[in-house]
C-alpha cells in the first residue's frame, strides 16, 4: 500500500503533453479502492488532503479528488438486494468516521454508501422500468442521505464534493426549478471551477429530464462567465463535450444548440493549460465533426504518434478525418 501511495502522489510529475490520461485515471481508481478494501483510511486521508491542497488534476485538467470520489462511489456500486452487503459496508465506514469523527472524507464516503444504496433499491434502468413500489424507498433513502449530508455542513460547506452531493440528489428529487437554480448557484459560487458540478447540473436540463438545447446552451455560457477567470472560455468546451458523452454522441453539430466558433475558443483555452494528447485528440475530432478544415488539421497536426484510440472511437474515423484535413 505504501507504495502504490508514492505512486499516486508522483503522478503530478506525469503531467507531460504525453502523459497518458486513462492509466493516470485508472491509477488513483485502483490505488483508492485497494485502500479502501484494506481499510487503509489513514493513507486515504493523506492522498485526500493532498488532492484537495494542491487542487490537483489530471494531465487532462480533471480534478483528482473528483475521481477519488468516483472510486470510492464505484467500490459501493452493488446490483443487489443483499443486505449483508450493506451492512459490511456501514460498519466498515463507521470505523473511518471512528478514526476520524472531523473529517469531510469519511462522512462523504458514508453519503456516497447511503446514495448507491438507494440506486441499489430503484435499478439502474430508466425511470420506466422501475417497479413502482421501488420509488417510495428509493426516494426515502435518497432523503437519507441529504440529511447525513446536512448534519455535516459546517465542515463539508467549503468541499466542492459535498456540495457536488447535495446538488446531485436534488436531481434526484426533483425540487422546484426556483429552488433548484438558487441551490445550484450558490454551489458553483462556492466552487466555481469543479467540473464535475457542471457537468452534474448539465444533466439536469437535458430534454429527458424536461429541458432542451437551448437550455444546456443557455446553462453552458452563464457557466463560462462564471468560471472565465480561471478558465477562460474552456467551460464552454467541457460541457458541450460531456454532453455529447451524455447525450448527442457524434451528433452534437446536429442535435445540440452549440456554436462552434464559442467552443474553439473554449477548446483553445483548453489546451494552453492542459496540452496533452487526450485533449488534443478529442478536440481534433470535434473540429472534424464541426466541418472546420483548418482546425483539424491543426490540431491533427500536433496528434503524436501515440494515437489515442479511446477519443475517436473508431481508427476509420481518425484515418477519413485526416485525410479530409491535409487534402488540398
Amino acid at each position: 500500500m505504501a507504495a502504490l501511495f508514492v505512486l499516486l502522489l508522483a503522478q503530478p510529475m506525469l503531467n507531460s503533453a504525453n502523459a497518458d490520461e486513462m492509466a493516470e485515471r485508472d491509477e488513483i481508481d485502483s490505488t483508492v479502492k485497494k485502500l479502501l478494501a484494506n481499510q487503509d483510511f489513514t493513507e486515504l486521508e493523506k492522498i485526500a488532503k493532498s488532492f484537495l491542497n494542491d487542487g490537483a488534476r489530471t494531465s487532462s485538467g480533471l480534478w483528482k479528488i473528483g475521481l477519488y470520489d468516483g472510486a470510492i462511489l464505484d467500490a459501493f456500486h452493488c446490483e443487489c438486494s443483499d443486505e449483508s452487503f450493506w451492512n459490511r459496508a456501514d460498519e466498515n465506514l463507521r470505523d473511518w468516521i471512528r478514526q476520524y469523527p472531523e473529517s469531510i472524507n469519511a462522512h462523504l464516503a458514508y453519503a456516497h454508501m447511503l446514495l448507491e444504496k438507494a440506486w441499489s433499491v430503484r435499478g439502474w434502468g430508466y425511470a420506466n422500468t422501475v417497479a413502482p413500489a421501488n420509488w417510495r424507498p428509493f426516494l426515502e433513502q435518497a432523503e437519507k442521505t441529504r440529511a447525513y449530508l446536512m448534519e455535516h455542513k459546517e465542515i463539508g460547506i467549503s468541499d466542492p464534493r459535498w456540495n457536488y452531493l447535495i446538488v446531485d440528489i436534488a436531481n434526484l428529487q426533483q425540487i422546484p426549478e426556483i429552488e433548484y437554480e438558487a441551490l445550484v448557484g450558490t454551489a458553483l459560487d462556492r466552487h466555481p471551477d469543479y467540473y464535475p458540478m457542471y457537468f452534474n447540473i448539465m444533466l439536469h436540463y437535458e430534454p429527458k429530464w424536461g429541458g432542451s438545447a437551448e437550455a444546456i446552451e443557455k446553462f453552458a455560457r452563464e457557466s463560462v462567465t462564471r468560471s472565465r477567470s480561471r478558465e477562460g472560455e474552456g467551460m464552454y468546451a467541457r460541457i458541450y463535450w460531456y454532453a455529447s458523452q451524455s447525450l448527442y454522441g457524434n451528433n452534437l453539430f446536429q442535435s445540440s444548440s452549440v456554436d462552434w466558433l464559442e467552443m474553439k475558443q473554449g477548446i483553445d483555452d483548453v489546451l494552453k493549460a492542459f496540452p496533452d494528447q487526450w485533449n488534443i485528440n478529442n478536440f481534433a475530432k470535434f473540429a472534424c465533426f464541426a466541418r472546420d478544415k483548418e482546425k483539424t488539421k491543426e490540431l491533427i497536426d500536433q496528434v503524436s504518434s501515440d494515437f489515442v484510440l479511446d477519443a475517436w472511437g473508431d481508427y476509420t474515423i481518425f484515418e477519413n478525418c485526416k485525410t479530409w484535413a491535409l487534402a488540398e
